[in-house]
């Protein structure tokens, strides 16, 4: 790892006028030419403290269990967090792997899972998956948020296929009022440039926000550079009290180096380069009947295309993937807001053309109907109930999945909440293990990768800014594929593995003006069984999962120096983690250091150190 110094400019008003920009080069300001701070946002952002993903409505996140975490807006802009994968590293139960630096393709393991079983949204709208299954989360950003939920566990019997092993929910700011534009220009190490422009508009029954940004960076590797055009726009508006329309866009376009393996690869880097386009576009109809009453209707149209040139074969290759998806729901609430019941209907179609290396299409469809039930039984207990009933267009058994979670406040010991979960979920396997360059797809030989998982929480306010939590989990996946290439061909299995593990955390403030969060996991995953023994990415049975650490740390420091400076870090660490060949890796921590200071009430200083140890 190399330290990296990063400088930004932010310019924030409510009419933007021509302004000159001047970067330092090791420092850098924020020009505000309105008297606008991060608090005063609030009156133009509409910003949530409720968490909608964990059971499609709207839930408090003191009422959910330590396994769902919330990333606010005030935590992306004190920790300056503009890299989504940069900030997933810093949360608890799962990581991530990067293979190279910035905007690389990136692996994310949730609670020991495969890489494909974290499903990706978008203000709950899925993003597009790609051939391997792998949300490309190294593609995005953090501009225009407003929060991140990440739920980890399994999530599918609401949200479908690929969630198994958890959801990340990505959501997009909402304009309450006004107009607000900001433009943020960033210099940083190996020759680093960010540019971000964002837009907020609302008035009467409409509101929009919208970011467009530009970053790019010559990576720390030779032939690694990086380039990334990204826009997002969100658009609402109420016709009647009756009929809401919202509307979300989200497009980047990028082109990355792909050096190659240092540790298999003699000789110079590879000339390879990647370059992604990617489309998500995706309307939204409430009908608030009444109250109580409430039906919505989703559409969601994605495009991702993945062009791979200058490799080391001398042949370029394309993956192109389309998907249509369309949800509807039917909310019922009682009165009392002790009941509610949610009805839903999910279509997926999925077409898969692959070119170069080789050329095939696919056609992949599931349809489900899915069920929530939320019984608040007493002031102290809650229970939810999902279940899913999915089909689909081949050879995969069509069948139920369902979770029962049940909460409950202690009466006797103040602020303390306790819950439990039990749940089953299946997902299709990965494409790519399904496809190989020389064979069809084998799907008759597959069943679903299915979930078995128990767990038990608990979570107690003790103070208004001190909290702690401690989850414990059991998981059992079966039938997930895999496949080697040896001599002779393609061999094919079929693996079962065991995680279990436990997420502790503890958030607090030393006083008025320092505030922490730390958190440890633990992770013991291994294959307990295999249809081939040694097949499983090499692994034999009773082997630790590769690429998943045992140990997790994560601790962020907060402090108010004064009303003009905050002074933030941020450190993780891992440990005992094995890789594909059977040899560990080594042990590594990262630390962040953040700092701004307010040099007049429309200029600030931010500065921004990644990868200190």
């Amino acid at each position: 790892m190399f330290c990296q110094l990063f400088i930004e400019i932010f310019i924030r008003c409510s009419s933007l006028r021509t302004s000159l920009l001047c970067l330092g080069l090791s420092l850098g300001c924020l020009l505000a030419q309105s008297h606008s701070t991060a608090d005063q946002r609030e009156g133009l952002y509409h910003l949530p403290d409720y968490v909608v993903t964990a059971s499609r409505v709207p839930q408090s996140i003191d009422q959910l269990s330590p396994s769902v975490s919330l990333i606010s807006t005030q935590d992306l802009e004190r920790g300056q967090w503009h890299s989504l994968s940069d900030l997933l590293l810093q949360l608890p139960g799962t990581f991530l792997l990067n293979y190279g630096g910035t905007g690389s393709a990136s692996s994310m393991f949730t609670r020991g899972s495969e890489s494909n079983h974290t499903a990706v949204l978008l203000n709950g709208r899925r993003l597009p998956s790609g051939f391997s299954g792998n949300y490309d989360v190294g593609q995005l950003s953090t501009q225009n948020l407003s929060s991140v939920e990440f739920i980890r566990g399994d999530a599918s019997s609401l949200h479908g296929d690929g969630a198994i092993g958890g959801i990340l929910n990505l959501r997009t700011r909402s304009a309450d009022a006004g107009e607000k534009q900001e433009l943020r220009a960033e210099l940083g190490s190996d020759a680093t440039a960010r540019m971000t422009y964002d837009y907020a508009y609302a008035q009467g029954s409409g509101a929009l926000t919208m970011s467009i940004d530009r970053i790019s960076s010559d990576g720390y590797r030779p032939k690694e550079s990086y380039e990334r055009t990204s826009g997002n726009l969100y658009f609402e508006y109420a016709f009647n009290p009756v009929l809401n329309l919202d509307f979300q866009w989200l497009a980047y376009s990028s082109d990355l180096g792909v050096p190659g393996d240092e540790r298999y690869w003699a000789g110079e880097p590879s000339d390879e380069h990647n370059q992604t386009r990617t489309e998500l576009w995706s309307p939204r109809l409430r009908f608030q009947l009444s109250d109580e009453q409430e039906w919505q209707f989703l559409y969601t149209y994605t495009t991702n295309q993945l062009d791979v040139l200058d490799n080391a074969w001398g042949i370029n290759g394309r993956y192109f993937e389309r998907v249509h998806a369309f949800d509807c729901t039917f909310e019922q609430r009682a009165k009392s807001g002790t009941f509610s019941q949610l009805l839903g209907l999910s279509l997926d179609r999925r077409n898969y053309h692959r070119s170069g290396y080789s050329d095939y299409r696919y056609r992949f469809q599931a349809n489900a109907l899915f069920s929530q039930t939320i019984w608040q039984f007493d002031p102290l207990t809650r229970v939810q109930l999902g279940a899913r009933y999915s089909s689909y267009n081949h050879s995969y058994q069509s069948g139920w999945t369902g979770n029962l979670e049940v909460f409950r406040r202690l009466a006797s010991v103040e602020g303390m909440r306790t819950f439990i979960k039990l749940s089953r979920g299946s997902s299709p396997p990965e494409l790519s293990i399904l496809k190989s360059d020389w064979e069809d797809i084998l799907s008759e030989d597959y069943d679903l990768e299915r979930m078995q998982s128990f767990e038990w929480g608990i979570k107690q306010r003790l103070a208004p800014h001190t909290e702690w939590g401690l989850v414990y989990f059991q998981n059992r996946i079966n039938n997930l594929a895999d496949s080697e290439y040896t001599s002779t061909g393609l061999i094919y299995s079929t693996v079962d593995t065991n995680q279990k593990g436990m997420e502790a955390f503890l958030n607090s403030a030393l006083s008025d003006t320092i505030r922490y969060q730390m958190s440890y996991s633990y992770l013991d995953a291994k294959v307990s069984d295999s249809s081939r023994d040694g097949i499983y990415f090499g692994s034999d049975i009773g082997s630790q999962l590769i690429r998943r650490p045992m140990h997790k740390w994560l601790l962020a420091a907060y402090w108010d120096l004064n009303t003009q400076s905050t002074l933030s870090a941020q450190w993780m660490a891992v440990a005992n983690r094995e890789d594909p060949s059977g040899v560990r890796f080594e042990d590594f921590g990262l630390l962040r250091i953040c700092a701004d200071h307010a040099l007049t009430d429309r200029c600030e200083l931010y500065v921004r150190l990644e990868n200190v140890l």
